[in-house]
C-alpha cells in the first residue's frame, strides 16, 4: 500500500536537486551526464547526508559527493578532511573550479574529467592503463576493464578513453529520446516533456521561484476517464522525491485541493473528491 503523501516528504532532503547544481549548469555542464557521474562516484540510495562524507571503499583517500583524492583536493586549495565537512553548495561549487582548473570544454566528457582529467581529449582508442605497464592503478580501477558481449569484464584487457566512457554511461537506458532522464513519478525529477507540451516556461520575475516551472498541468479528458479523476483535475509534474516537491504539496492544498495517486502518477484534485 502506497504511504501518504506528506509521508514521503520526509526524504525530501536526501536527494540532489536541479536547484543545487546551478553553478555548474550555468557553466555549461550537461545535468544527466553530471547526475550519471554522481550516481557512479557514490550510491544515490544512501542519504545526501552520507554522500557528502563518504570516504572510498577501495582504501584510497577519495571523499565526499565527487570522491577528489587528497592530492586532488590539495591541489584545489583545501583537504578530504575538509570536503567531508561541506555543504552540498560547496562540494559544487569544489567541481567547478576543478573543472575551471582543467580548462573544461563542454565538448569535452565528464567522465573523463572525473576519472583521468590528464586524458580527456585524447581518442577513445588511446590507452590508459594496462595491467602490464601500471598494475596498481589498474587494479584500482577494474571497472574500467572494457566488458564482452555478455556484460563480463575482458580479463586483462586495456583500460582505454573508450572503455572509461562507457563505464560512465551505464544510464543510458534511462535517457528518452530528448535526452533527458526519462521521468520517474518516485523519483527527483520534473516531467519538463509534458511541460514543454504545454508551454509552460521558467519564472522570469524576482524571488525564490524565478527560474521555475509551475508544479501542475491539466488533466485531459481522456486521463480524467482513464484514472476516474473529478473534472478540473490536475497532472504533478514533479517526482515525490523533487526537492520542492511539499512547496507542490503545500501550493494545491492552499488553492483547495490534494494530492492522490492513479496509476502510476500523481494528480491534484478538489479536496472534496472521495473517489477510490
Amino acid at each position: 500500500m502506497e504511504a501518504p503523501v506528506e509521508q514521503q516528504l520526509a526524504s525530501v532532503e536526501t536527494e540532489i536537486g536541479t536547484w543545487a547544481l546551478k553553478p555548474l549548469l550555468d557553466r555549461g555542464v550537461n545535468e544527466d551526464e553530471l547526475r550519471k557521474v554522481l550516481d557512479n562516484e557514490t550510491n544515490p540510495k544512501d542519504p545526501l547526508p552520507v554522500r557528502l562524507q563518504q570516504k572510498n571503499k577501495k582504501g584510497s583517500s577519495a571523499t565526499g559527493l565527487f570522491q577528489f583524492t587528497e592530492r586532488t583536493a590539495n591541489w584545489l586549495g583545501t583537504s578530504t578532511k575538509k570536503i567531508a565537512k561541506m555543504s552540498l553548495p560547496e562540494q559544487v561549487l569544489l567541481y567547478k573550479k576543478y573543472l575551471e582548473k582543467w580548462g573544461w570544454k563542454k565538448d569535452t566528457p565528464l567522465a573523463m574529467m572525473q576519472a583521468a582529467p590528464a586524458y580527456a581529449n585524447k581518442p577513445d582508442d588511446f590507452i590508459v592503463y594496462t595491467k602490464q605497464s601500471n598494475p596498481e592503478e589498474y587494479e584500482k580501477n577494474l571497472a574500467w576493464v572494457p566488458l564482452d558481449k555478455k556484460g563480463k569484464r575482458i580479463e586483462g584487457a586495456p583500460i582505454t578513453v573508450g572503455s572509461i566512457k562507457a563505464y560512465y554511461a551505464g544510464y543510458k537506458k534511462k535517457l528518452n529520446e530528448g535526452g533527458m532522464l526519462k521521468f520517474n513519478p518516485e523519483g527527483s525529477n520534473y516531467d519538463i516533456k509534458t511541460a514543454k507540451k504545454f508551454g509552460l516556461q521558467p519564472y522570469e520575475g524576482e524571488g525564490p521561484d524565478k527560474g521555475h516551472m509551475g508544479s501542475v498541468v491539466p488533466a485531459t479528458k481522456k486521463q480524467e476517464e482513464e484514472h476516474n479523476l473529478p473534472l478540473g483535475s490536475y497532472l504533478m509534474l514533479k517526482g515525490t522525491n523533487h526537492p520542492t516537491w511539499y512547496k507542490a504539496v503545500e501550493a494545491e492544498k492552499y488553492r483547495g485541493y490534494k494530492i492522490i495517486k492513479r496509476g502510476n502518477r500523481y494528480w491534484s484534485v478538489p479536496i472534496k473528491f472521495q473517489g477510490m
